[in-house]
């Protein structure tokens, strides 16, 4: 589910990758719950992006400010 999460807090362009509509609606909830409860979340900074998943695939990273 992080990139329903990285798409709800920072708006950022996710591609195809895997997006939850269901749980993007509860993810300021969540978010807030962590909080109030002091639980850190912690989510990944960059990724490395394919366009299809085979060992010799071309890959790119990605980041916050370039969406994937």
């Amino acid at each position: 589910m992080v990139y329903t999460f990285l798409k709800k807090m920072y708006d950022i362009p996710i591609g195809k990758s895997l997006f939850d509509p269901e749980g993007y609606k509860h993810v300021d909830e969540i978010l807030e719950k962590a909080k109030r409860k002091g639980v850190p979340l912690h989510f990944a900074r960059d990724f490395l992006c394919a366009k299809e998943f085979k060992n010799d695939t071309p890959t790119k990273i990605f980041d916050y400010k370039t969406g994937i």
